[in-house]
Formats: C-alpha cells, structure tokens, sequence
C-alpha cells in the first residue's frame, strides 16, 4: 500500500468555499420519481439555497426525458427567487423516462457560464437512467468529458426507495463531492443544510498520479 500526503498550499477566499459561488440544482422529476419523494427533492433544494450567502448565485434545471431550466442565467439567492424557483419545481408532474445523461449535459452547460469561484452541481433523486446512455461505466465517462472542463463539484442527494448509490457516490467522488441519501420521515431540512455546509469545505479534486517506474502493475481504482 502506498499513502501520499501531497503539501497543498492553504486556500483562501473564493477558493476555500467560503467566497461566492454558482450552484446548479438537478431536481429529477422522472416517471419513477413519486410524488412525496419530488416533494422531498424540492424542500432539500431549498435547504440547500438557506445556507448559501448574498454573493452566491443559482438556477434550478427540472430534470426528465427533457430538460427545463428556470433561468439560463444564474439568480442571486434572495427570497423572491427562491420562492419563484420553487414554484417552477412544485408546478411538475413526474413524467417521461430519467435522462441522466442529458441533465448533466444541461448543468455542464450552465456552470461553464459561472464566475469565481468553481461552481457547483447537485442532483437530486436516485439516480436512476432509463434513457441516453444508461451503462454505468459509459454514462460515468460521459458525464465526467461533460463536467470535466467546467472545474466544479458534484454532490447528491439521493431520493427514493432505489438509489443508484453505485453511480451516484463514484460521479461525487470524481469531482470532489459528496452523497446524502434521505430517508422517509427525517428532518430534510436539517440533514440537507448540514450536507450543504460540509460541500463548501476545501477539496482536492481532479487529482492525477504518474508513475516513472515500470514496477507498477495495477493501478485501482483508476479514479480516486
């Protein structure tokens, strides 16, 4: 076993978390998706915009077989906006297969348009494909060439009596976040808020490891 302990310089400002930042919320409203498990999604969105500051910004995409973005352009978090994108998710009805591959196609599209520091994607529901690319290996390669070069994170908050748990805690990993899996009857806007602070801490991401030996055999897993 080999343990690196990298010399990191100590980040400040926007780039430790704590300067302002563009969120994208992924707010699943697939077929299988049930009606209290959107109602769940929704009040974990707006958990989550409780804990952000006057300078972050945000947009809300209502993921499906098609995606619908409440603005193209990031919203500052004032409580007018939070209750109009509210409004915009209560409004859906779960419907269509889950493009998963298309709401992260959507997301990478708006976070490459953030300002400072790196934005942030969080998805919510349970990540489950049922159109687009739905092999988990390739939907994972495809979404990591979309999010790649956009330089943010990735958190989850899974949703559901099926959470693809697999998929979902392995794309948080590639891009430094983290997953949540809510269960029926907790207090979502206690556990979301928490979640959300812990996202804004510092992170290493996108690390890369070259080997000069040819001693090394099997690299696993091949992305940390």
């Amino acid at each position: 076993m080999m343990v690196l302990r990298p010399n990191l310089p100590v980040p400040t400002g926007a780039q430790a978390g704590t300067g302002a930042r563009d969120h994208v919320f992924v707010v699943d409203a697939s077929f299988g998706t049930a009606q209290g498990d959107l109602a769940a999604q929704i009040a974990a969105t707006v958990a989550w915009l409780s804990t952000l500051g006057p300078d972050d910004r945000f947009t809300v995409i209502l993921g499906g077989q098609t995606q619908r973005v409440w603005r193209q352009e990031f919203q500052a978090v004032t409580h007018d906006n939070v209750l109009l994108s509210t409004a915009f998710l209560e409004e859906a009805v779960p419907s269509g297969a889950s493009d998963l591959e298309g709401m992260f196609m959507e997301a990478a599209k708006l976070a490459s348009r953030s300002r400072g520091a790196a934005p942030a994607v969080i998805y919510l529901g349970d990540g489950q494909a049922t159109l687009g690319e739905i092999d988990h290996d390739a939907l994972l390669d495809r979404v990591d060439r979309q999010l790649h070069d956009v330089h943010g994170s990735v958190h989850a908050v899974g949703v559901g009596n099926n959470v693809n748990m697999a998929l979902l805690g392995q794309l948080t990993r590639r891009f430094g976040g983290s997953v949540t899996v809510l269960n029926r009857g907790e207090d979502v806007p206690a556990r979301v808020a928490q979640t959300a602070l812990d996202a804004r801490r510092p992170a290493l991401r996108q690390g890369t490891l070259a080997f000069s030996s040819d001693q090394v055999d099997l690299v696993y897993p091949t992305h940390v």
